[in-house]
């Protein structure tokens, strides 16, 4: 008999499943996995380095000075049926910004497949549960009053 066979007699004699293919691919991936984190921490060595801190003396908003701080866009939101407003900054989660406003939106499989939450933005059907508030309008009248949002029923 072949070395190959004898060897996984004595494999099995050991109580040790013979499963050859299945370890070589687990090594193989984790060979892969650690090449790719070196790679990753080779990358991460070479970065650019941070920004230089505030000149002493330099005051935030000064000339010269750097602010830090980003400002997200809002965009205002109405419920159409109460008329309440808020202002939400834009990309954040639909749903949060609907349930924000009182609207009880109805949700089934929380994947956006059966649209069971679509909610009526600015005139736009989205999907509450995966949507994302879109920016503000541009339109100076419907910016003052807000996108109009209502369930989608």
């Amino acid at each position: 008999r072949s070395s190959a066979h004898q060897d996984r007699r004595r494999r099995r004699r050991r109580g040790r499943p013979v499963q050859a293919g299945k370890m070589r691919r687990r090594q193989e991936r984790s060979r892969l996995l650690l090449l790719l984190l070196g790679a990753l921490a080779v990358v991460g060595a070479f970065r650019a380095p941070p920004a230089a801190p505030l000149a002493l003396g330099a005051a935030r908003g000064a000339p010269g000075a750097r602010d830090a701080v980003v400002v997200a866009a809002k965009t205002p939101l109405t419920n159409a049926a109460t008329g309440k407003r808020i202002e939400v900054p834009e990309g954040s989660p639909l749903g949060r910004a609907c349930s924000s406003l009182g609207l009880k939106v109805p949700y089934n499989c929380k994947k956006g497949e059966c649209a069971t939450c679509s909610v009526s933005v600015g005139g736009k059907l989205m999907r509450a549960c995966v949507g994302k508030v879109p920016p503000a309008p541009k339109l100076k009248s419907v910016a003052e009053k807000g996108l109009p949002v209502k369930l989608a029923r």
